[in-house]
């Protein structure tokens, strides 16, 4: 009787025992080289931000005003520090021809300034685990991405970080 017991209790050993899927907000790195026109898909990532570490974008928000349009988006990065992501995105933004124009320490991680034609901004704060509550308890750290850009004149051409190019954000 107790074989037949322990017979009948290993599937369901065995099936306590898989492993779960990861988690749907937790991405692979994402390339950001594809236009969205080309691949009918908003970019996870903005326009000349890339990270080679597991991420997630936990809030992407566009805010219009009278003479600038602005975008901010918050990232949490896992399996690397602060300070390996915040290289990686200072290379990622200069090789997409940005300008880097300052660093700075900034509430408990580091900021990253940068410029790029047509009067456009980019800020970014990279901070790591302690200094930023995060949401997800893997998560290593966190990147603030601030973005600006002018309102286009009639018969310009937008920035490809515009909202018009959303894929290539």
């Amino acid at each position: 009787m107790k074989k037949l017991l322990l017979i009948a209790a290993l599937p369901v050993l065995f099936s306590a025992c898989k492993q779960p899927d990861p988690p749907a907000s937790v991405s692979a790195p994402t390339p950001t080289s594809a236009p969205a026109e080309a691949s009918g898909e908003r970019s996870a990532l903005p326009h000349g931000l890339a990270l080679d570490v597991p991420y997630a974008v936990l809030s992407d928000e566009w805010t219009d005003e009278s003479e600038e349009r602005k975008r901010k988006v918050v990232i949490e990065f896992q399996q690397a520090d602060a300070a390996r992501v915040g290289q990686a995105v200072t290379d990622s933004m200069i090789a997409a021809r940005y300008r880097l124009t300052g660093q700075s320490e900034a509430r408990g991680g580091e900021r990253y300034n940068f410029r790029a034609d047509g009067g456009v901004r980019a800020s970014i704060l990279v901070r790591p685990r302690g200094a930023v509550k995060l949401q997800d308890s893997r998560s290593t750290g966190n990147i603030e991405y601030s973005y600006t850009e002018p309102l286009e004149a009639p018969g310009q051409v937008q920035d490809a970080g515009s909202r018009a190019g959303q894929g290539a954000n």
